[in-house]
């Protein structure tokens, strides 16, 4: 077995020393080793299929070696050199662009789209994680727990508690955040596929997937993070809202000549034949028709002149013919008596 890679024979041992074999990756057993070599920085040990290291190799673009072993860049970071050891790799993914797991370049893969963005980010690890990573890798050399404190070896724990991290990292988030709701992606200015972080949505504005719009004119938008195209309710009756308002009060309707419903984005005009009402002079919020000897211009009720009748609802006409129909013929035919 001593001649077979992943074996070695030290100096006067037999060629049938089944235990002088290498099954740790921080070191290395070439065909015919009389002892183990150790695997250099930034290169990881090659095993066999029966699990034993025989040789080494550099550590490639994308991932770091340590204590043998080499493993991915964590997402949101990427490695452009070969050697590394390095558990952060080179450096962080460029924001707006997304680093999964094994990057190579810091503008591996765009963002994505408007609905979602991607920080400049990089790894971060709590204690928690450090302590239990300790554990995990003191059971890994010894297999119990409390015989890791007894052991000098710190120096192969502290490289497995790297590695184990490194390895926790790679597979946590990608990076790529999702809006959340209430909030809009920016810089607004660049594309919209490489956003590198979010804001609250203003008041006046509501935002949706990622991208923020002012509130419709009769509406109002008094908080900010709002999400719905009504945003907080329409404007109050007697007024009205341009887009963007943050009250429902935001302009009184005018004057007698205009009225303002629930909701009203500008005043509405009165036609001729109108009158105005509900609300004081200035805050007129509805309209009916005309009463009979009656006509209404800018929104007000006038008496029809002299020697005159209005026959109907809804004149708009000073001399208030009706069809031209003088009134005494109006008064004798009740057909012709009833609204336009």
């Amino acid at each position: 077995m001593c001649g077979c890679p992943g074996f070695f024979c030290p100096i006067g041992t037999g060629v049938l020393s089944f235990s002088r074999y290498c099954d740790v990756p921080t070191s290395y057993c070439p065909q015919s080793s009389a002892s183990k070599q150790p695997t250099a920085d930034g290169w990881y040990a090659l095993a066999t299929a029966q699990g034993l290291f025989y040789n080494q190799s550099v550590c490639e673009a994308g991932k770091f070696c340590i204590a043998g072993v080499a493993r991915l860049c964590p997402a949101g970071r990427y490695g452009d050199v070969v050697g590394s050891t390095s558990v952060t790799c080179v450096g962080n993914c460029t924001g707006g662009y997304f680093c999964p797991s094994g990057s190579t370049q810091r503008t591996q893969q765009v963002c994505g789209f408007q609905a979602v963005y991607c920080p400049e980010v990089g790894v971060a690890w709590s204690a928690t994680a450090v302590a239990y990573s300790l554990l995990v890798c003191c059971k890994s050399q010894w297999g119990v727990y409390v015989r890791c404190w007894h052991r000098l070896d710190w120096l192969t724990v502290f490289l497995c508690t790297r590695v184990y991290l490194s390895a926790t990292a790679s597979q946590g988030t990608s990076f790529i955040q999702s809006v959340s709701v209430g909030f809009y992606s920016e810089p607004e200015a660049g594309d919209s596929d490489k956003r590198i972080s979010q804001s609250l949505c203003p008041a006046g504005w509501y935002c949706v997937g990622g991208a923020r719009r002012q509130c419709p004119a009769g509406t109002y938008g008094a908080l900010p993070g709002l999400s719905s195209e009504s945003c907080s309710g329409p404007c109050i009756a007697g007024y009205y809202c341009p887009q963007g308002s943050v009250f429902p009060k935001v302009f009184t309707c005018g004057d007698v000549s205009v009225y303002c419903p629930v909701g009203s984005g500008a005043p509405i005009v009165a036609a001729p034949g109108e009158l105005t009402v509900d609300g004081a002079p200035s805050t007129r919020s509805g309209k009916t028709l005309c009463p009979a000897s009656s006509y209404c211009v800018g929104g007000v009720a006038l008496p029809c002149r002299a020697g005159w009748f209005g026959c109907a609802t809804g004149l708009g006409t000073s001399d208030c013919k009706w069809r031209g129909v003088r009134c005494e013929v109006c008064a004798r035919d009740p057909l012709l008596q009833r609204p336009i």
